[in-house]
């Protein structure tokens, strides 16, 4: 049988069995008063002292959730692949600068209100012309009329109307963009009037 700590000998009870036992047997605790366990301790005593036990044999220090203190968290986002551009001249991906050749040069539109019939063929930007395609049953293609232009330009971006209608994806002239699993939307460049000349 344990023994619990006798923190409160007054409002314990004697057991007149076991003080009877240990008259007889001459003990020496004969003359003291014997208290059971569940009368020795108050509420949540036993339990707690359980704990304490248990956090010395395994070494486990606990925290009291109050005495946190207040963290912020932030999720950071991983780069999808269109973050990416491409260093033509070290043929690797870098995302807003290149650490060999710096940030990359963007050549803009030609600037054309939405809305005017033949948007798409004037946003063309200087020194390129829409002519037909060499390549068989291409269409139009976009030829450069200038005499040489460097090395890791970048054009764009494409622009069209904003759907997320799926009829846009068979226009022809669709540039899709995944949101998330089984969610897309169109960049739709078919509308003259509101697409650029990358259609």
């Amino acid at each position: 049988m344990s023994r619990g700590p006798l923190s409160k000998v007054s409002s314990l009870k004697k057991l007149p069995v076991a003080e009877k036992l240990l008259k007889k047997s001459g003990s020496k605790w004969a003359q003291k008063p014997v208290y059971t366990l569940r009368e020795t301790r108050t509420p949540g005593q036993h339990s707690r002292q359980k704990v304490e036990l248990r956090e010395k044999e395994t070494g486990v220090k606990r925290y009291s959730l109050r005495e946190r203190k207040d963290h912020v968290y932030q999720e950071v986002s991983e780069p999808e692949d269109d973050d990416y551009l491409y260093c033509q001249e070290c043929q690797d991906f870098f995302i807003d600068r290149c650490a060999a050749h710096g940030p990359p040069t963007f050549v803009k539109d030609t600037a054309v209100e939405k809305g005017h019939a033949n948007r798409s063929a004037l946003t063309l930007p200087p020194g390129l012309s829409i002519r037909l395609s060499g390549i068989p049953e291409a269409g139009l293609g976009v030829w450069n009329e200038a005499s040489n232009l460097p090395l890791g330009l970048h054009f764009g971006p494409y622009e069209g109307q904003v759907t997320e209608d799926e009829e846009a994806a068979h226009s022809g002239y669709s540039w899709m963009i995944t949101k998330g699993r089984n969610s897309y939307e169109y960049v739709d460049g078919k509308d003259t009037s509101l697409a650029n000349w990358m259609r």
